[in-house]
């Protein structure tokens, strides 16, 4: 039942949420046929990593790092958990930029 609701908020939480992208982003069809606008992509100058301690010590973790020539403020988006806040990544580093609990699972990185 809390998968239900928890569903049920976070389609909502999608559907009224307003869209942020002004560069490329993506589209998400959800269950009843509308088009809800994501937030957008984070470049492929920014690796990720997703490493899985979820075996062992119970989360996960997405290790990125930028060679983009630039810094970039980054999210870590996570379905059936918490989202990341904006973090910044700068150019021609890479670190460990957010873990999450299970049943949590990586989902995208976006830029913001």
């Amino acid at each position: 039942m809390k998968k239900i609701a928890f569903t049920i908020a976070a389609v909502g939480m999608l559907l009224t949420a307003a869209p942020t992208a002004q560069a490329e982003t993506h589209q998400l069809a959800d269950n009843m046929g509308t088009i809800t606008a994501l937030g957008p992509v984070a470049p492929s100058c920014v690796h990720r990593e997703v490493r899985d301690h979820s075996g062992t010590v119970g989360v996960d973790e997405l290790y990125t790092w930028n060679q983009c020539n630039e810094d970039k403020w980054l999210k870590v988006i996570i379905a059936w958990g918490p989202d990341s806040p904006c973090r910044l990544l700068e150019d021609g580093h890479g670190r460990v930029i957010f873990f999450w609990p299970a049943p949590g699972q990586y989902d995208r990185l976006e830029t913001c």
